[in-house]
């Protein structure tokens, strides 16, 4: 087991879209790999998340593309800084869960750690399919 950037093609015939020929590479920032097959990705974005919004829907669109080309439940969104709290929507009519998370760098290097720990620890739950502890957003 091991974490590390890797690409995710599409290519029609696979179960992860559909097409028969290469139509382009997605790469996302994180992807978790075990035995050939992704089970997890993620994308971090360095920018602020401000309180009004869940995520850019440019942002959003794009973690979904990783998840449905990786075949995998859902993906995980990491903010450079965030004023909102963690939140996770299900997109309907594919069950994906997109979850959004903030890292607060103006802190110490050990709060930082300690951020990035929890993020780990998230990691490890996406991966073995524990859905997100907050409950999800409501559909719009």
């Amino acid at each position: 087991m091991h974490c590390r950037r890797a690409s995710a093609h599409c290519v029609r015939g696979t179960p992860a879209c559909g097409w028969t020929k290469p139509v382009g590479t997605l790469k996302p920032d994180i992807s978790w790999w075990e035995g050939g097959r992704c089970t997890f990705v993620g994308d971090v974005k360095y920018k602020r998340l401000y309180s009004q919004q869940v995520a850019p829907n440019a942002d959003l669109y794009q973690l979904l593309a990783y998840a449905i080309a990786a075949d995998v439940p859902g993906g995980l969104l990491i903010y450079a800084r965030g004023e909102r709290e963690e939140t996770t929507a299900t997109v309907r009519h594919t069950g994906k869960r997109l979850e959004v998370r903030a890292l607060d760098l103006s802190g110490t290097p050990e709060d930082i750690l300690a951020q990035v720990n929890g993020l780990a620890a998230r990691v490890a739950q996406m991966r073995a399919g524990t859905p997100a502890l907050r409950p999800p957003l409501p559909a719009r």
